[in-house]
């Protein structure tokens, strides 16, 4: 990671630059600059190195959807999350989910459709808004939310939002997002989740940029009644969901990113 940094950053322009960064990477008392460029051989294998990172980070090809997920546009800036409440109905048998996110925000500027992200590969049932189901238009993995009338700056509002499918499976957790399926040593079920690269919207909508962090966050967590799920924050209760489920509450009463936000359920001790 780190010599990719450096590589990366490299202006191949100016020799000193070049010196003075492979100077740092070599400091004093590991060995000296003058040792190192000693050995001219080491010196060019450590070039060609630097430079086909360089090469590698410029080659680099952007897409629309790379633009929907990192680019704070117009559907973005015009609103900030306080608060979502998550609730996730976590079924291991059928590795799938099924829920709704309740969001309040406050609008920052005049407007009439917002953004928010979720990951194609999941269902959106609805949008609810002061009781009226909105329009809302799938791009990728972005839902562009239409309301009926604009909605002023300084006012405040709250959606709620309904999906349910089959989440992306980790392949090699956490450096690949998504949900790990696994079992215990005495077969139990072991579900747990991971985001940091992909981000949050590849399991619950949210507004999946990590300069909005809510004031707070709520999870409701409802597994099968013989699984314990733990989620970020302190416990708030559990209650009976009927049908062989058990919701666990879990309250985060500070910022969080939305990345961070995480549910792990199991077979786990109490006491």
């Amino acid at each position: 990671m780190y010599w990719h940094r450096v590589g990366s950053s490299l202006n191949f322009n100016s020799t000193d630059y070049l010196m003075v960064t492979i100077a740092k990477i070599f400091p004093e008392g590991f060995c000296s600059f003058n040792d190192f460029m000693k050995s001219t051989a080491t010196f060019i294998l450590l070039l060609t190195f630097l430079l086909l990172s360089t090469i590698r980070g410029y080659s680099q090809k952007y897409v629309h959807a790379d633009s929907l997920k990192g680019y704070l546009n117009a559907e973005r800036v015009c609103y900030d999350v306080g608060f979502y409440h998550l609730t996730l109905t976590i079924d291991p048998a059928a590795k799938s989910i099924s829920g709704n996110v309740q969001i309040d925000f406050t609008a920052i500027k005049d407007f009439k459709t917002l953004q928010l992200d979720l990951w194609h590969n999941l269902q959106l049932d609805s949008i609810v808004w002061q009781e009226i189901t909105v329009q809302a238009t799938r791009e990728q993995d972005a839902i562009h939310v239409s309301f009926p009338v604009e909605i002023k700056a300084g006012s405040r509002h709250s959606l709620q939002v309904y999906y349910h499918g089959i989440p992306e499976e980790a392949a090699n957790p956490p450096w690949n997002g998504g949900f790990t399926w696994a079992e215990d040593n005495k077969g139990n079920p072991w579900v747990s989740v991971s985001c940091e690269g992909e981000g949050a919207s590849i399991w619950w909508p949210c507004k999946d940029h990590f300069s909005d962090e809510p004031d707070s966050l709520y999870i409701t967590a409802i597994v099968p009644d013989d699984l314990i799920a733990v989620g970020n924050g302190r416990p708030a209760g559990t209650h009976s969901e009927g049908d062989a489920f058990t919701a666990f509450n879990w309250k985060v009463q500070n910022p969080i990113n939305v990345y961070d936000v995480n549910i792990t359920l199991g077979k786990l001790a109490h006491f």
